[in-house]
């Protein structure tokens, strides 16, 4: 690098010259630095990465449980409709599982390769918004067709003009007027992606400990519900779901399931022996 020689002049007319300058290279980051700088960014990213998750999933959340209104508030709007008659919830065996026509819902959201069976659903006309009928959370796909998303992750508690578990008959509750405890009966239910199929959401009644139909588990190890009252809310599960939940002799899977049979109408009346 060339030193510079600095000239100029004084008052008198006489030249000055200063000492030569040597520019100064710019200064860079040592090995250090640079380590310290990639440590801090390293913490940061380890401090905020779980908080954008926590976000995410809070987020999908809440959409799930605004689905799950609209189809409440559908469901409610056809009870208005023929005289608090509740939407059918019927179901059948075709080659698995379906849920049959006049049903709230047609066909199997495992099988079902279109978004036929939840237009030709009763409900349909009361919001015809497709996608309201499945969790944002549910990255299942249909069986045999891995390119194609299913349509549908949530089912309706069988009670409500469905059947009755265990005895397996037709359900005595067919009036919305018949529900006493409103708040605390669910409708629409998130349901297990390995368990669902029709649009019927089994429940057994309180006596006996074994899931029918598994709730999911994808919101935080909870499941998103709504019920005869309009509200839609989160149940957390104490376990994990899977298939192997099916038997809640236990606990956790007996608590949980504990908590899902208060959805049955007239619960308490189970519990005191007045229900048959």
């Amino acid at each position: 690098m060339k030193s510079q020689l600095i000239v100029g002049h004084n008052d008198s007319g006489g030249m000055l010259m200063s000492n030569p300058v040597t520019p100064q290279r710019p200064r860079g980051f040592t090995l250090i630095e640079l380590l310290v700088v990639i440590a801090i960014i390293a913490i940061l990213a380890g401090m905020l990465l779980p908080a954008l998750s926590q976000a995410k999933s809070k987020a999908t959340t809440i959409k799930c449980l605004s689905n799950l209104k609209q189809l409440q508030l559908a469901w409610a709007m056809y009870a208005d409709d023929h005289e608090e008659v509740m939407p059918p919830n019927k179901w059948g065996a075709q080659n698995g599982a379906v849920s049959l026509k006049g049903s709230w819902i047609l066909g199997n959201a495992k099988n079902d390769r279109t978004d036929e069976n939840i237009r030709e659903g009763i409900l349909f006309k009361y919001n015809q918004a497709v996608g309201i009928y499945k969790c944002p959370a549910d990255k299942s796909k249909v069986e045999k067709r891995p390119e194609i998303p299913r349509f549908r992750s949530v089912a309706i508690n069988s009670w409500l003009n469905g059947t009755e578990w265990p005895d397996f008959k037709d359900s005595r509750f067919v009036k919305q007027s018949q529900i006493r405890r409103t708040s605390l009966v669910f409708a629409f239910i998130d349901e297990l992606e390995e368990r669902i199929d029709d649009g019927h959401f089994g429940l057994s009644a309180p006596g006996l400990d074994r899931f029918l139909n598994i709730p999911a588990d994808r919101h935080a190890q909870g499941a998103n519900l709504s019920f005869v009252d309009g509200h839609a809310d989160r149940y957390a599960w104490k376990g994990p779901k899977s298939l192997d939940s099916e038997d809640a002799s236990k606990s956790p899977e007996r608590d949980d399931l504990h908590l899902l049979q208060t959805g049955v109408p007239h619960y308490e009346d189970f519990l005191s022996g007045r229900q048959q």
